[in-house]
């Protein structure tokens, strides 16, 4: 009797854990009643590749919205990354030298980008949403002058390869740049100083202060480190079409927050971790699939996609209050 009681706990301590992926799981195998198109090869790896471009991204904003930032200029990174690539080719003979040349230009944006905000957050105590929100919108202007509102179509074969690609005939290098990402930042965040100084900054910035950590240098690496994956994905959308467009990622954002917010991390900073990231992404991309296989109205998939983020959203929530009472009992 002991025993059944035992695994009954256990079962019960697993779902209320995960039950995100649980709800994932089951949207899973109710999409594949939905559509038979779901479950087959082609489309599990369009899945993988549209929810690696985006997840590297979210991957990054994981760390800011630990650290009690936000940076809305990462889609406008992405853009800008492709255009600035796109004119190294143009304008060096050497492809591989072009390529070293535009990341060295985008990383020294991404610094740019990174101080920028830290700077008016930190000295003028501003909003960070309308910080970023303000760059965003400057990054895409500059995209739009740099290349005219035209397409750049300049790149070289070799690069479709960096994202484009597929391992063993049939992985998206694209998923290659994701599972990166996920190690890597969880990496950072579990492992290191740093990372302990995310959660510290975002969870009680007063007492971080008090307890000796450098809360202005750690804001301003975690928006650095946004920068980074947004330059990576950059690279993972713009190789994969060979062209690029002041415009490309306008409309990634939403999903990209929803994500970061969905998998567990909070708003208000100091919670959060890669995997519920991964999984939040995973459920927003299974919605924005599902939905297009069925070919639903536009206007009814905003509906069904803000009522089933709404609906996992009140599953952390009542997941995080459960735990709460446990802990507290």
């Amino acid at each position: 009797m002991s025993n059944m009681k035992s695994l009954s706990h256990k079962i019960r301590n697993f779902l209320l854990n995960n039950l995100l992926l649980v709800f994932v799981i089951i949207l899973w195998i109710f999409a594949s009643f939905l559509s038979k198109k779901f479950l087959t090869t082609n489309n599990l790896l369009n899945l993988l590749k549209t929810a690696s471009m985006k997840g590297t991204l979210a991957v990054g904003m994981t760390v800011a919205i630990i650290c009690g930032q936000i940076d809305m200029s990462v889609s406008s990174t992405v853009a800008m990354t492709g255009v600035v690539l796109g004119m190294c080719f143009a304008a060096i003979p050497n492809p591989y030298v072009a390529l070293v040349v535009g990341i060295l230009v985008m990383l020294f944006v991404g610094v740019a980008m990174a101080s920028a905000h830290s700077f008016f957050v930190i000295k003028y105590n501003m909003p960070p949403m309308i910080v970023t929100m303000a760059t965003m919108k400057l990054l895409y202007g500059f995209c739009g002058l740099l290349c005219n509102g035209y397409p750049i179509t300049t790149f070289p074969t070799f690069y479709s390869k960096l994202g484009g690609a597929k391992l063993f005939g049939w992985l998206p290098s694209a998923s290659i740049w994701f599972i990166v990402s996920i190690i890597a930042v969880s990496f950072i965040l579990s492992r290191t100083k740093f990372g302990r100084d995310v959660y510290a900054t975002g969870g009680n910035l007063q007492a971080a202060k008090l307890s000796g950590i450098n809360v202005n240098r750690t804001r301003w690496f975690a928006y650095f480190l946004v920068q980074i994956v947004a330059i990576a994905a950059g690279i993972i959308l713009s190789s994969q079409v060979r062209a690029d467009n002041h415009s490309y990622a306008q409309d990634w954002g939403l999903d990209i927050i929803s994500s970061v917010i969905i998998g567990g991390t909070s708003f208000a900073g100091g919670v959060g971790t890669v995997p519920g990231t991964v999984v939040g992404m995973i459920l927003v991309s299974t919605i924005n699939n599902v939905l297009t296989l069925l070919n639903v109205s536009t206007f009814y998939q905003y509906l069904c996609q803000g009522a089933l983020m709404l609906f996992a959203v009140v599953i952390n929530t009542i997941k995080d209050s459960a735990l709460s009472k446990r802990v507290n009992a």
